[in-house]
């Protein structure tokens, strides 16, 4: 290890889901140099998990392709870019590859110090990536950063909720009627362009059983992309017993996420960041058991076969059941 990286500088321009993978790594960065300045670049939709964290000294929202059409995102991306220009940093580290990322990158080391550091690093990182290809993505990013002499804290992705946000939520809560000791459950039925989805209806018929057997309150979230779908899914659930978490910042679905049970979901970013926060997850995919984006949580359970649609809806409420019935209490930290 090295005490002369003063300025470090980390792209990872990526989606929820594998921000929450990076952050066993960010959190060894952090350890190993805890007198540096680290600059993160992130995704304008991941900014928040970065901030959670607590590892970055400074975050620069850059805009992924799906996200460049919204004018939020593109104006702050070119504030990120003319930032880093002019920054300089001793040391860049691209833990993620992609465009977007690797443009960052490139900026940030117009003005760097230690050039040929800086070209090391790179083909350290190519070499990783090719021999560790069949890892899964948190351990790989963590190979990458002990290439520093950055050791892991833990393996597991953790995150802590934010007590503003708590409270906020705290208060929803408690206006919707939704008492703090009844049962909670979280609901995401969202779809994902890139992979096959379990069917709504199945999700709807999950809900309607652990109201009526269970007097669960439902929670469903939606995403940025899904206007309008909790707030349908909320009208089809009894009256009373379902409330819809819709355009809500990111700090607040966290802390919502952490009060919950059980949260059902397609496999995605927010399966990610439930588990991270503690909560005992049920993740609907097709992915195989090896696959490189699996959640790491001691506590979840993954219900999967190769046709999505063959998934029962008894199937996936008796995960959740099984998962509400375990002790929780180990799961959760401080907030």
């Amino acid at each position: 290890m090295t005490d002369s990286y003063q300025r470090i500088f980390v792209s990872h321009v990526t989606g929820i889901g594998q921000t929450v993978l990076a952050l066993p790594a960010l959190r060894a960065l952090r350890a190993a140099f805890p007198q540096s300045q680290i600059t993160v670049a992130s995704s304008y939709t991941a900014l928040e998990v970065v901030r959670l964290s607590h590892c970055a000294n400074e975050i620069f929202p850059v805009g992924r392709s799906s996200e460049i059409l919204s004018p939020r995102a593109s104006y702050q991306s070119l504030k990120s870019y003319r930032a880093l220009r002019r920054e300089h940093y001793d040391l860049t580290i691209e833990l993620q590859r992609n465009s977007a990322g690797g443009f960052a990158r490139f900026l940030a080391q117009l003005g760097a110090r230690k050039k040929h550091q800086k070209l090391l690093t790179q083909i350290r990182e190519a070499i990783l990536r090719r021999s560790f290809s069949d890892k899964h993505t948190a351990q790989l990013y963590l190979e990458i950063i002990g290439e520093l002499g950055a050791f892991p804290i833990d393996r597991e992705p953790k995150l802590y909720t934010e007590r503003e946000a708590d409270t906020r939520i705290e208060t929803r809560l408690e206006k919707s009627g939704f008492s703090s000791g009844g049962l909670l459950v979280g609901l995401h039925p969202g779809t994902n362009h890139n992979k096959p989805n379990w069917p709504l209806d199945r999700f709807l018929v999950v809900a309607e059983k652990l109201i009526h057997l269970l007097n669960a309150r439902v929670l469903v979230f939606a995403g940025p992309h899904e206007r309008g779908l909790a707030r349908s899914v909320v009208k089809r659930l009894p009256a009373k017993h379902a409330l819809a978490f819709e355009s809500t910042p990111l700090a607040e679905v966290t802390s919502a996420l952490a009060r919950l049970s059980v949260f059902v979901s397609n496999h995605g970013g927010l399966t990610h960041l439930a588990a991270a926060v503690g909560t005992p997850v049920v993740a609907v995919s097709t992915l195989s058991p090896s696959h490189a984006n699996d959640l790491l949580s001691p506590n979840h359970l993954h219900v999967r076969k190769a046709q999505i649609e063959t998934i029962t809806t008894d199937e996936v409420y008796e995960a959740a059941s099984q998962l509400i019935q375990s002790n929780r209490a180990e799961f959760l930290w401080a907030r």
